[in-house]
């Protein structure tokens, strides 16, 4: 439930009652453009005393990171991803991945996480899943319009601890978040890159 949005400055947030430990206070900030935004995500327990009545805080600057991200694919197979970034996040966060999505809009839709420790020191990213069985429907036609987000997340919590949290129904950032929005309060920024291409 948004409960308040709003630009530079200061505003009161709303709040519910009947708050019990485990509900969740989201708050995010961004800037930057739609293709490069940079985004900064912190979830309090309702119950933790930064968010009690009354408080006060304000969201951390959320540093300047660029994320690059490559592609080549062939006609039947999907694209080996190349990552590259200038910039850092902040000071205190750890590496926790990249989320992939690519989309042929109204016909088929694709999502992937690589962590950190997959990737490890890789700059190139491949997983052959139209090989498989039943997933050969994933790769789009040729001449076909597709568009690709990437985002790359840092955290202050492991990502093994947000995995195993329950989901969150909705998508802080649509097409960007999925994969760590998660009931548990953390501190995470995203970096987000996006940009189309033809088939």
């Amino acid at each position: 439930m948004n409960l308040a949005t709003w630009g530079n400055g200061s505003q009161s947030v709303a709040r519910p009652t009947n708050l019990v430990a485990g509900d969740l206070f989201q708050f995010w900030t961004c800037h930057g453009p739609p293709f490069a935004r940079c985004c900064g995500i912190l979830r309090k327990d309702a119950l933790d005393p930064m968010v009690a009545p009354g408080s006060n805080f304000f969201l951390p600057v959320v540093p300047n990171l660029f994320l690059t991200v490559n592609q080549t694919h062939s006609a039947n197979s999907l694209p080996t991803f190349t990552f590259s970034t200038t910039g850092s996040s902040s000071t205190g966060l750890s590496p926790l991945g990249h989320a992939l999505f690519l989309a042929e809009p109204g016909v088929r839709y694709w999502r992937h996480f690589v962590s950190a420790g997959a990737l490890g020191g890789a700059a190139n990213y491949y997983v052959d899943v139209e090989s498989a069985s039943g997933f050969s429907g994933i790769i789009p036609g040729s001449g076909a319009s597709v568009q690709l987000n990437a985002t790359i997340f840092f955290g202050d919590k492991p990502l093994g601890a947000l995995f195993a949290a329950r989901p969150i129904p909705e998508e802080t950032h649509t097409a960007h978040t999925l994969f760590l929005d998660r009931m548990l309060p953390v501190r995470l920024e995203a970096f987000f890159f996006s940009s189309s291409f033809t088939w």
